[in-house]
């Protein structure tokens, strides 16, 4: 099943679901919205993706045509042939302007500045630069420059000649080539409102990867792939990296002859169910199915849901295995020690900063300090643990062991029934408790 771009419409529509700040705002004027911040909300702030360039030399070469031209064509590593003004300082269209008058105003203003002309006689165009060039003239009286009926903009936070870093903010700043088409980013970022900044498409679509592809060639294919649509280019020569991102894009050719696009080495897909931009309804799917942060990396939640054949809905690991409690810690620290927590090893993290929420299991997750300085995982107060006997993802033989360990339900309440087998503990009078 081919996916079905979403139009500029619907990604404008989808923005409240992303939560971009500013967005909304923008198209009314920008008001209101901290244009400063800008960049580093929308590229992962503390360190997720900030504005990483795609190549070790991410600025664009100053043309050297000798002209003094309003606007010129300049070459940059990452982006190929952009505009850029007179100085080789890189220009951007915004699409709420929808090729017309802009709607840029106030604070957008302030991070995005106008190329403004003093008046229409004044323009020109470098030998490389095709687009039509025109005027629009803003609220204040100014023209401003447009290619092909975009208004042209500086960003901010290009610090230097050739700076690029204002591609794919919002997933609505974008560079234009000389012939005035907009050179959208195959994959950029976005903030959603509760997994973070994540990876999408130019059009605001989450992107997910699957982990049966072990960071190598799709295994999703027929069922598969019409539930998860890959992401692809007609060649690798077509992908365009995002400033918001610092995933490594590359391809991978999948059974058909198609380039499925990659980040961080793993494929990309796109999920069905989800009907509009900065939906990501298939984040956590059956434990294989997460998007990814602007480093490509996999955002896997610490504790996840899994149904089980008997049990229900009950709390897992990102991976699916099945995560107990255990009565005697009576929703405190941890008692579980030695020997017992040999048979029932403990769910850890290395700080209660790397704790990652589920988007299906609704409890409240935090960490007690164990004997040993880590830091133990707990849901609802409990402190979360393994089954050693459990082999596979969706294995619970842990419940009602001992009549102490049980299973969770996603808001945390405990599962108390379906007595499971003793532990060595207990069958063979070893004296190591009650569990």
């Amino acid at each position: 099943m081919a996916h079905e771009p979403i139009n500029r419409r619907r990604l404008l529509k989808g923005a409240g679901a992303l939560g971009v700040s500013g967005l909304a705002t923008s198209m009314a004027g920008c008001s209101g919205q901290d244009p400063s911040n800008q960049a580093p909300d929308a590229s992962g702030g503390d360190g997720d993706g900030g504005t990483p360039s795609p190549t070790e030399d991410p600025t664009t070469e100053p043309p050297d045509d000798g002209s003094d031209a309003t606007v010129k064509a300049a070459s940059n590593p990452a982006y190929g042939d952009v505009l850029v003004d007179t100085d080789g300082n890189s220009l951007y269209m915004f699409d709420p302007d929808e090729q017309g008058a802009s709607t840029c105003y106030d604070d957008c203003a302030s991070a995005w500045p106008p190329l403004t002309v003093e008046s229409e006689d004044a323009l020109s165009a470098g030998s490389d630069v095709t687009a039509d060039l025109g005027t629009t003239e803003r609220d204040d009286g100014s023209l401003q420059v447009t290619a092909d009926g975009w208004p042209l903009y500086y960003f901010a936070r290009d610090e230097e000649t050739g700076d690029v870093n204002g591609q794919g903010v919002f997933n609505v700043w974008w560079v234009l080539r000389p012939d005035g088409s907009v050179a959208r980013s195959t994959v950029s970022a976005a903030e959603h409102e509760t997994l973070g900044n994540v990876l999408t498409d130019a059009d605001g679509n989450v992107l997910y990867m699957f982990a049966p592809d072990e960071m190598g060639a799709s295994t999703c294919y027929d069922g598969c792939a019409e539930a998860w649509p890959p992401l692809t280019v007609e060649s690798a020569e077509d992908l365009l990296p995002a400033a918001t991102t610092s995933a490594d894009l590359g391809t991978t050719e999948r059974d058909d002859g198609s380039h499925q696009v990659t980040a961080g080495g793993w494929p990309l897909y796109y999920f069905a169910n989800d009907e509009e931009a900065g939906q990501a309804s298939g984040q956590e799917v059956l434990n294989v199915w997460f998007v990814l942060r602007p480093d490509g990396s996999p955002l896997k939640p610490t504790v996840s849901v899994r149904e089980l054949d008997d049990l229900g809905q009950v709390l897992t690991d990102a991976d699916g295995m099945t995560l107990y409690m255990f009565d005697p810690d009576e929703q405190g620290p941890s008692t579980c020690y030695d020997g017992c927590a040999e048979a029932w090893p403990p769910l850890t993290v290395e700080s209660a900063d790397a704790l990652v929420d589920s988007v299906v299991a609704d409890v409240e997750l935090g960490t007690t300090e164990r004997d040993d300085g880590s830091l133990q995982v707990t849901a609802a107060d409990w402190p979360l643990y393994y089954f050693a006997s459990d082999e596979t993802p969706g294995d619970a033989n842990g419940q009602g062991v001992n009549d102490v360990w049980w299973v969770l339900r996603p808001d945390g309440t405990v599962v108390r029934g379906a007595m499971g087998t003793p532990t060595p503990s207990q069958s063979d009078g070893g004296g190591g408790g009650s569990y």
